[in-house]
C-alpha cells in the first residue's frame, strides 16, 4: 500500500511527462523534495533499539556459539511477552512479535505503543 507521499510522487513523475502546465525543472525539483520528505517518513516509522528502551523492553544478551547477540523483551503480564527480533538480524530494522505466537509483527514504533498501551489499561488488578 503506498502512503499519500509516494502517490504524490507518481503523480507528478507521470505529470511531468505529460504537463506542459509547470517547467520541467519545477517538476524535477519537486519530485526531489517529495523522495526526500519519503526517506525521512521512512526513517520515522522504522523501529530503532531507543524506541524499544524507551517503550520499557529490556534487553537480553545470548549466544550462539561463539558469537554474541542480543534482543529485548517485555513481559506484559505472566505468561504475555513481546520480543523483538535478534541484533543480527536487524540490519533493517527492529521489530516485535508476540512471544509463542505467529502472525503477529510490529514494525512502526507507533502502533506498538498503541497496543502496549491498550494491553496495560485491561490488565485485571
Amino acid at each position: 500500500m503506498k502512503t499519500p507521499l509516494q502517490e504524490f510522487i507518481d503523480i507528478f513523475k507521470k505529470r511531468q511527462e505529460d504537463d506542459e502546465a509547470l517547467p520541467f525543472m519545477y517538476n524535477a525539483q519537486i519530485i526531489e523534495l517529495a523522495e526526500l520528505m519519503l526517506e525521512k517518513e521512512k526513517e520515522q516509522i522504522e523501529m530503532t533499539e531507543q524506541d524499544l528502551i524507551d517503550l520499557g523492553f529490556k534487553r537480553v544478551e545470548d549466544f550462539d556459539g561463539d558469537e554474541v547477540f542480543h534482543y529485548y523483551n517485555l513481559d506484559l503480564v505472566e505468561g504475555f511477552s513481546l520480543i523483538s527480533n535478534d541484533s543480527d538480524n536487524a540490519e533493517k530494522g527492529w521489530y516485535v512479535e508476540l512471544f509463542d505466537v505467529d502472525g503477529i509483527r510490529f514494525v512502526e514504533r507507533e502502533k506498538l505503543e498503541e497496543f502496549i498501551n491498550v494491553v496495560k489499561r485491561n490488565i485485571k488488578s
